[in-house]
This record gives structure tokens, C-alpha cells and sequence, in this order.
């Protein structure tokens, strides 16, 4: 149970937190990719859409 928890906690809470951080940090607050304009939580949102 425990680790099924810690990997839940992880995937919901702190990882999508962390990568808009890292996103900031590396691009600013938006980022224009093939003529998109994109913000770290869109594309957080957009990673979860196509990989399920």
C-alpha cells in the first residue's frame, strides 16, 4: 500500500508542480513551439492528454 500511495502523491501533487518550476526556469513563462504558444501547465496538461 505504501508504495502505490507514494507514487499517487508523487504523480498528482508534486511532479506537475515541479515541471511548470523547471519550465519556468528554463523558458520563461511561455514558450512558442510550431507556432503555439505554450505555458508550463498547458504543456504539463498536453503531456498527460497523449500519453494516456
Amino acid at each position: 500500500w505504501a508504495n502505490s500511495a507514494f507514487a499517487t502523491s508523487g504523480t498528482a501533487a508534486i511532479f506537475p508542480v515541479y515541471f511548470v518550476f523547471l519550465f519556468k526556469n528554463a523558458l520563461g513563462d511561455e514558450a512558442i513551439f510550431l507556432g503555439l504558444t505554450f505555458t508550463g501547465s498547458s504543456l504539463w496538461s498536453l503531456g498527460i492528454a497523449i500519453s494516456t
